[in-house]
C-alpha cells in the first residue's frame, strides 16, 4: 500500500511490511514502485475483498 505520514508519502509491502519512505508524491511512490518492480494484485487473490494490495519484489520472488 501507499501510505501517508506526517506529510510523506510511504511504500509498504502488504505481505512482508518492507517499507519505502522519503516519497513527497503518491505519484513518486507510485513510479518508485514501477520502477523497481513492485507489482500490484487484485485483493482477492490475498483473502481479501475489496481494493489491491503491492508485493514487494522478494515477495513476488518467494510466490506470494
Amino acid at each position: 500500500m501507499i501510505d501517508k505520514e506526517y506529510g510523506e508519502y510511504i511504500l509498504v509491502c502488504d505481505i512482508c511490511g518492507e517499507e519505502v519512505t522519503g516519497f513527497d508524491t503518491f505519484d513518486r511512490a507510485l513510479d518508485y514502485k514501477d520502477k523497481e518492480g513492485w507489482k500490484s494484485r487484485r485483493g482477492e487473490q490475498l483473502d481479501l475483498k475489496d481494493g489491491f494490495v503491492d508485493i514487494c519484489p522478494a515477495c513476488i520472488e518467494r510466490g506470494n
